[in-house]
């Protein structure tokens, strides 16, 4: 299972192109003749709401929603006892949601087995609008997993805060969840003028030891912080922000 095994063994993979378009779905090209190969549609974009989910775009009122916004991310993953290539992906303003393809061997995928291609779709109350674009890495833990902010405009029931997701690609799944406390949702929600409601934006990641694994990851906030976590524990509960003020509340690195 070394990594320049799988790398030999993928060297005449089907060269794709990943494009994530306001139509709702994201497109995969072959890129030796631009051949659409597959489309893909989220599930967390249908709605049966009026004026809301891609059934919209049939509406004879229908006002432009970007859908699927996102530019994806593409990454290898030792996941599932081998090496795999992941895609994943958010929807800027389409939604709030992300999603994780495998794309490991592209000439394989078809309407037969789409069900495997899939790998995750992820929503949650605390996930905005996902602007922050995904970053891959493993962790301290010893787990794969996509790093990123929570976004803007939370949903409601959310508690308007900034806040860094660490989702994990393995098949054991679930998340990691580190608040900066820092925001509310002061009004009906957080597209309220008088909202205090914050969120999370892309993060940056480092390794300070050089061993692959991430140890430290930076992003900023929708009211001006910049914030810094400590991932560098191989126990994930120990994860939290780098800084700490006198009452033991986290504190950006500046403001």
């Amino acid at each position: 299972n070394e990594y320049s095994d799988s790398i030999i063994a993928q060297e005449n993979r089907r060269p794709m192109v990943y494009a994530g378009a306001n139509d709702g779905m994201l497109h995969a090209f072959r890129a030796v003749d631009g051949f659409e190969a597959f489309a893909y549609i989220p599930q967390f974009l249908f709605d049966d709401r009026n004026s809301r989910g891609l059934h919209f775009l049939a509406d004879e009122t229908y006002s432009h929603i970007p859908y699927v916004d996102g530019s994806p991310l593409v990454a290898d993953v030792f996941v599932e006892s081998s090496w795999k290539t992941y895609l994943v992906g958010g929807v800027r303003a389409g939604g709030k949601g992300i999603y994780v393809l495998d794309i490991t061997n592209p000439s394989a995928i078809n309407e037969g087995n789409a069900d495997k291609l899939v790998k995750q779709e992820f929503t949650h109350d605390d996930l905005g609008f996902t602007f922050s674009r995904p970053l891959v890495g493993k962790m301290n833990n010893g787990r794969w997993a996509a790093i990123f902010g929570n976004g803007y405009n939370s949903d409601p029931t959310g508690d308007g805060r900034a806040k860094l997701f660490v989702l994990y690609l393995d098949g054991a799944g679930g998340f990691e969840l580190i608040d900066t406390e820092v925001g509310s949702v002061t009004a009906a929600d957080c597209q309220n003028a008088s909202s205090d409601c914050n969120g999370l934006s892309s993060p940056t990641v480092l390794d300070l030891d050089s061993n692959g694994t991430i140890d430290r990851v930076y992003a900023g906030d929708v009211q001006g912080n910049l914030w810094a976590f400590d991932l560098s524990n191989t126990v994930s509960s120990a994860w939290k922000g780098a800084y700490k003020d006198a009452s033991d509340s986290p504190t950006p690195l500046f403001t």
